[in-house]
């Protein structure tokens, strides 16, 4: 176990991960994830390289998630910090944050655009929230699928979780013919 932080004679475990939130405060970007053998929805993110900056961890973390980029440069990842800071960040069971809104999304699409890199997700990089969300190419990634949800605790109707169901069979079924 890592060492741990003493803060006014309290002990705080370190951060292990850190990923980024794309809000308008009402919605959120969110992935599919297949965790436990269970698909879930999930934040952009995860775990900490060894003494990497968190706010690195959590674009290295999300670029590789969103759109497919692996062996990101840390100096595009600096330089695209720099030039698109977080709105707030907040760390919540060893785990940190940074919040951005959508503008700042397409900014930063935008940004990665200009700088040349290629998606294995994404025939071109997007630069709009509509084009990541629907112009994701199906490959076969650890998030397969982005949505946009509401923010704050809800559960899914189990008719309609139903309902998605028979329309993916249904899917599964029409593309088999």
């Amino acid at each position: 176990m890592g060492a741990t932080l003493s803060i006014e004679n309290q002990e705080v475990d370190p951060i292990t991960g850190a990923g980024i939130l794309f809000t308008d405060g009402v919605h959120c970007l969110a992935g599919l994830q297949m965790k436990k053998n269970k698909w879930i929805l999930s934040g952009l993110g995860g775990k900490r390289e060894e003494d990497e900056p968190l706010y690195i961890t959590a674009l290295r973390e999300c670029l590789e998630e969103l759109l497919g980029l692996n062996n990101i440069s840390q100096t595009f990842l600096y330089e695209l910090y720099a030039n698109h800071l977080p709105q707030r960040c907040f760390i919540e069971n060893k785990y940190c944050c940074y919040v951005y809104n959508f503008i700042q999304l397409e900014a930063m699409l935008k940004s990665i655009h200009t700088y040349g890199l290629t998606s294995l997700l994404y025939e071109t990089i997007p630069l709009t929230v509509s084009d990541l969300l629907f112009k994701r190419l199906p490959n076969a990634t650890e998030v397969p699928t982005l949505a946009i949800v509401p923010i704050g605790t809800w559960e899914l109707c189990p008719m309609f979780q139903n309902d998605l169901i028979s329309a993916k069979k249904g899917i599964n079924n029409s593309m088999d013919n």
